[in-house]
């Protein structure tokens, strides 16, 4: 920009010293010159406001890619299904970034009368709704048992119909085959219309149930999921979240324990072990860490220490169970209503 400044007032000082121009031709020739020196600046301009661009295009882009693979790496160490999805949904979050840098960068260095940026214009204007779609797909792709099944039961009316019809397609079939047998003699007539409206009358009332008392238990159960996929308020979800923030291990080398968390200790085989105070697991062979304060808790298998891992999951499963059919009858109840 200075030289362009400098430039102008050397134009100044050469139409000065030119003694056969008129004051106004010299105002004219400067005229000229100031709409060179325009255009001079506006590429100028142009081409420092590119050059700034593509650096913070660069130094974003490496900021991206080094996060990628971060993402990926820790996609691939997730040991969940939910953990592999969120992965995936955070690093399409962020090829989403990219691409729209990428187009961003046209939209601002490239001639907006090129096809070139005719075309990122238009993809820009695109990508909400196709990443919106893929993202659908990973969560698709990445479903646990229990969101797989959820959605298996939450089907539309079209849906619904469709298996009513196939129901109606698979007893007109069955009816065929036992028609023939009646022909033939293997069946009666009766029996084969009778078999016919049994199949349909079973499939009829399978849906049903599936509808007004699977669906609710199943919603009681798992929890609703958000748009993320993530579920929340179920009784099972809450069971592995209890267990998860309390559950620290095995201790079959000893070691400390705390008084609020559940480890699993290997005398003569595994036993859960919810200690009420703090202390020190001592491994069979007692050469395990020993508390320092000179006392050691110690545990001794007794038939009045009930530590039984079946004989706990059966009965902490059965309120639990009573609980969620409960629940689940009342929810169908309502949904009938």
């Amino acid at each position: 920009m200075a030289q362009l400044a400098e430039d102008r007032a050397s134009t100044i000082r050469q139409n000065a010293t030119n003694e056969g121009l008129n004051a106004a031709q010299r105002a004219s020739l400067l005229a000229e010159e100031d709409k060179e020196l325009f255009t001079r600046r506006a590429i100028a301009e142009q081409t420092l406001s590119n050059a700034m661009a593509q650096e913070n295009y660069d130094l974003a882009k490496a900021r991206n890619d080094a996060e990628q693979d971060l993402v990926r790496a820790q996609g691939d160490m997730a040991d969940s299904v939910a953990g592999r999805r969120d992965a995936e949904l955070r690093l399409l979050e962020l090829q989403r970034q990219q691409e729209v840098a990428d187009l961003d960068l046209i939209l601002a260095t490239k001639n907006s009368a090129t096809v070139e940026w005719a075309n990122a214009d238009k993809r820009r204007a695109s990508l909400a709704g196709i990443y919106d779609q893929r993202a659908d797909a990973i969560r698709r792709n990445n479903e646990g048992p229990a969101d797989g099944y959820v959605r298996s039961l939450n089907v539309s009316a079209a849906a619904m119909n469709e298996q009513v019809e196939s129901i109606g397609v698979s007893a007109l079939k069955d009816l065929n085959s036992q028609l023939s047998d009646a022909i033939l003699g293997a069946n009666s007539l009766a029996g084969a219309f009778a078999d016919m409206g049994k199949r349909i009358i079973a499939s009829l009332l399978d849906i049903a149930i599936q509808q007004a008392v699977i669906k609710p238990l199943a919603n009681s159960l798992f929890g609703a999921a958000d748009a993320a996929g993530n579920r929340s308020g179920g009784f099972m979800g809450s069971i592995g979240s209890l267990l998860s923030s309390t559950f620290r291990g095995g201790k079959a080398k000893g070691g400390g324990i705390d008084p609020s968390s559940w480890y699993v200790v290997g005398e003569k085989g595994p036993e859960v072990f919810a200690p009420g105070v703090s202390g020190t697991v001592i491994p069979n062979g007692g050469q395990g860490s020993r508390p320092s304060g000179g006392g050691i808790a110690s545990i001794v298998p007794s038939p009045c220490f009930d530590a039984v891992v079946d004989g706990r999951v059966v009965r902490g499963s059965m309120p639990i169970a009573q609980a969620t059919m409960a629940n689940g009858m009342t929810e169908a109840g309502r949904a009938n209503a």
